[in-house]
């Protein structure tokens, strides 16, 4: 009898061990249950229900994955009646809202993170692109310092992952105090599309400027975002020319420029209210220059760079000597100066140029010129990329594309190895007419004898990219994409 309760005693302690375990197991198995109800991961729609099939892959359907504070339109403040669509990708979450083209200035969507502390943010937002799309969105975004209003051009793709399109840097205080609001005022006839806005934690204060600071400086870290594989994007629209260098003759990183001579307008030709930056050189003793221009980097990078430049149609051909440059890649001072850029992107006469020097400027540098196949044509955008692996030895590699054709491809050393740095050389871009710059007694003689009827220098910039080695062809054209007059817009299957 008592092996019978001591055996009795023994199972009842191991049916409660099993039982305690069973519930152990249970709370567990709810647990992950709904963590994964809580992390649920929307999915992507499907090839027959989208526009562009190939779109899909830069869809980003988790939040959590993405970094920063991302508020999606789910989770935003909407005034009025908003359309739910997954028909154009891509899009943050599981789909995006659109106006529906209706009760334009009475919508609104407001976006507030709950920000885990103060300090300054740089701000993005996500939308996808047609020409069916609005193309001055106005944004305004409330933060610690007041209000500002930017307008974002729908219309063209967003250049960070096809998605994304920065706002600026602020600063916020913690919590909920700040805010940005996408409205409809003024985008008669086309779709305004809400989707996500992002906030990332900024490192450094960003620079500014007022009319008492005597001069600009940006550092590599301030411009480009080491993130994402497009580094930097200007369109010259929110942004204006703020992390820009300005130039003017021998005149350098200037806080303001003459009008005249440097500044912000409408693209000719181009429609939905697109920006270029456009630079006037009048024909004057050492009036040469009228140049924006990025920092240089540390160490010989690979590097992607998409342009969009244009020259009036009453440009008038230089019979002088002297080439207009457009376009420059330049060395930074080492333990010698070095004046001739590593790469040039020049009008002579009536031919495109590309031009290279590179190796030893101590000694001769090796300078090589290649004139482009097809004839200079004012009145009309040319869209460049350039794929630039820049470096002193045999693996360096140069290589630019012209409205898609490609029109070098160069192999081997294409910077300065002998000034006892190593450097990624900083982009220029602008009107720069060398001839005009009067400090030689060559170039006042040649000055003085020129032949008369080339008053002036005029040019436009509308868009600039730069991609890390990550970027691709594809990426840099599609950045690239413009809409000119004339165009005839898709017909819309449907939102």
């Amino acid at each position: 009898m008592a092996l019978q309760s001591e055996e009795k005693e023994v199972m009842g302690h191991r049916f409660e061990k099993a039982c305690f375990l069973i519930r152990c197991l249970l709370f567990l198995c709810l647990t992950v249950a709904g963590l994964a109800e809580e992390r649920k991961i929307p999915s992507l729609p499907k090839p027959s229900q989208v526009d562009k099939p190939e779109m899909i892959r830069f869809i980003k359907p988790d939040l959590k994955a993405l970094p920063g504070i991302v508020v999606d339109d789910v989770d935003a403040k909407l005034i009025g009646q908003w359309k739910h669509s997954v028909h154009t990708p891509p899009f943050v979450g599981k789909r995006y809202v659109h106006d529906m083209k209706e009760a334009k200035g009475k919508k609104s969507a407001t976006f507030t993170p709950d920000l885990p502390k103060g300090g300054y943010y740089e701000v993005r937002m996500s939308h996808n692109s047609n020409v069916r799309r609005a193309n001055g969105v106005p944004v305004t975004i409330r933060h610690a310092d007041g209000e500002t209003m930017v307008k974002v051009n729908e219309g063209e793709h967003a250049p960070i992952e096809k998605l994304f399109r920065s706002l600026g840097v602020f600063r916020f205080e913690k919590g909920r105090t700040g805010f940005v609001s996408i409205g409809t005022t003024g985008t008669d006839g086309k779709y305004v599309i809400v989707d996500s806005v992002q906030f990332l934690p900024f490192k450094s204060k960003p620079v500014s400027f007022s009319s008492e600071k005597k001069e600009r400086r940006f550092s590599a870290g301030q411009v480009f975002d080491y993130k994402q594989p497009i580094l930097f994007e200007s369109d010259f629209g929110g942004q204006g020319l703020d992390k820009w260098n300005l130039s003017e003759d021998d005149r350098y990183r200037l806080v303001r420029t003459n009008p005249n001579r440097l500044r912000i307008t409408g693209a000719p030709g181009m429609v939905g209210g697109a920006k270029a930056v456009r630079f006037f050189v009048p024909r004057e003793p050492n009036s040469f220059r009228a140049e924006i221009s990025l920092p240089s980097e540390k160490g010989f990078n690979e590097r992607w760079y998409g342009i969009l430049t244009y020259v009036p149609e009453d440009w008038k051909v230089d019979p002088n000597n002297g080439a207009d440059i457009l376009i420059q890649w330049h060395a930074i001072p080492g333990n010698w100066r070095s004046t001739h850029p590593n790469l040039t992107i020049c009008i002579q006469k009536s031919n495109w140029q590309v031009r290279r020097n590179f190796g030893s400027p101590q000694k001769n540098p090796e300078r090589k010129l290649h004139n482009l196949a097809k004839p200079f044509q004012p009145g009309a955008w040319v869209s460049w990329v350039i794929h630039a692996k820049w470096s002193p030895g045999k693996n360096g590699l140069v290589r630019i594309w012209k409205d898609e054709d490609l029109v070098l491809d160069q192999k081997g050393s294409n910077v300065y190895g002998t000034i006892g740095k190593e450097y990624t050389p900083y982009l220029k871009t602008g009107i720069y007419h060398p001839e005009w710059h009067l400090n030689s007694d060559g170039r006042k003689k040649r000055y003085a004898e020129e032949i008369p009827g080339v008053t002036e220098k005029e040019a436009y910039v509308a868009k600039v990219v730069v991609g890390s080695k990550d970027a691709t062809y594809e990426m840099m054209a599609s950045c690239l994409e413009i809409h000119r007059e004339g165009d005839k817009p898709k017909a819309a299957l449907g939102e």
